[in-house]
């Protein structure tokens, strides 16, 4: 199949790592045998990093991966949905007719979050007469960010896919409130990428608790780390490392810094690479994510693919993954619950069987199961598109 591959957000210089699971899904497409063509115009949200290439074409090969992208800064056009459709439709036009005058040709659509790719996308399954397969990923579906204007655009791109995912029962809860549509929308998660496999976990003298996330309110870091001071008062023997970039990342490194008991239990690593990602898990017991919200939740699968329980909130994305054979589900914000699931882990971490996590995470999120799904629901709606 040739597929044309619409993300709402890509793995750029300016984000590293930015949508791995779209890079993830588009390289796993690839290796099945497909034509992969990435097409995507950039939100580039304020203060505007990208200064020299704004409004060019730039044409890239990542991955052995084409991929087509305009980056436009969005002078806030976000806060009117009809101008901020509008706007980006014309940039979206020019890497289309570039692709024309080229000769692609596309068997289907596969569009990521209809803000703005799954909206925009529809466009396209009309022109092309061709199907189009939306997955949705944004959490502002989920937290009541979405402008009550931007609904009818998540309802239309709702009812003109050929077939529409949620990553998780939550998300697809809150899209069915907020388009009235039942019959349409199933449930494809994340996949977990195949460098997560089950790693032995190495011998050492300290309980390590893992950390990877971004650095700001909602991934709830800053309050991980004030509920682990005082955890540390009872478990001297445990440490917790932290990896990520954001917002509160000063915050956290001076935090650290004043306080003696957290400066010789803390390490902060920082951003770090797929391949350190992996490395941090094999090495630690753990993995905690308290965020406040998850549309799905990457991580969580990528530290049971290792093999490592997690400690996780009922955020929504969460609440399918982490069950009392992988980890403990605790309520959002509550720092006492933390405080004791982080306790329980460390004395009954025994009872976990941590090849058997690994196991059931690798059957229900691998890239077999997931893109085997996702390849079968094209050949489906291809076949019906030609009836």
């Amino acid at each position: 199949m040739n597929i044309l591959f619409f993300p709402a957000w890509y793995d750029s210089e300016e984000l590293p790592g930015a949508g791995s699971f779209f890079v993830e899904q588009a390289k796993a497409l690839t290796t099945a045998g497909h034509k992969v063509t990435v097409v995507l115009a950039d939100i580039l949200y304020y203060p505007y990093k990208a200064k020299t290439k704004r409004f060019c074409i730039l044409e890239q090969n990542r991955d052995g991966i084409e991929v087509y992208r305009i980056k436009v800064p969005s002078y806030c056009t976000g806060q009117i949905p009809f101008l901020f459709f509008k706007y980006y439709q014309f940039f979206y036009k020019k890497l289309m007719h570039l692709l024309e005058k080229r000769g692609y040709k596309f068997d289907v659509i596969y569009a990521h979050s209809f803000w703005h790719a799954g909206y925009i996308a529809t466009r396209y399954k009309k022109k092309y007469n061709i199907p189009l397969i939306v997955q949705e990923h944004r959490s502002l579906v989920m937290t009541g960010e979405l402008k009550k204007s931007a609904n009818k655009y998540l309802k239309q791109t709702v009812l003109q896919a050929d077939a529409f995912f949620c990553v998780s029962k939550k998300l697809k809860e809150s899209v069915i409130e907020k388009t009235n549509v039942k019959n349409k929308i199933d449930i494809l998660p994340n996949m977990v990428d195949d460098i997560f496999t089950f790693k032995e976990l190495p011998k050492k003298s300290e309980f390590i608790f893992a950390f990877i996330g971004t650095l700001d309110d909602n991934k709830r870091s800053y309050f991980l780390l004030k509920t682990f001071e005082k955890f540390l008062k009872t478990n001297d023997n445990t440490r917790l490392v932290i990896a990520g970039k954001g917002p509160l990342k000063d915050t956290i490194i001076n935090y650290i810094s004043n306080s003696e008991i957290l400066k010789s239990h803390v390490d902060f690593l920082g951003f770090i690479s797929r391949t350190q990602v992996v490395d941090l898990l094999t090495r630690s017991n753990a993995f905690i994510l308290p965020s406040t919200y998850e549309t799905f939740g990457v991580v969580y699968i990528e530290a049971m693919a290792i093999g490592r329980p997690v400690i996780a909130t009922r955020n929504g994305g969460a609440n399918d993954i982490v069950n009392e054979t992988n980890g403990f589900l605790i309520d959002i914000d509550n720092e006492q619950q933390l405080i004791d699931a982080m306790d329980r882990m460390v004395k009954e971490y025994d009872k976990f069987n941590l090849k058997q996590i690994s196991k059931d995470c690798i059957e229900k999120y691998s890239k077999d199961a997931i893109i085997g799904k996702v390849i079968r629901t094209m050949n489906e709606c291809i076949n019906k598109n030609e009836k």
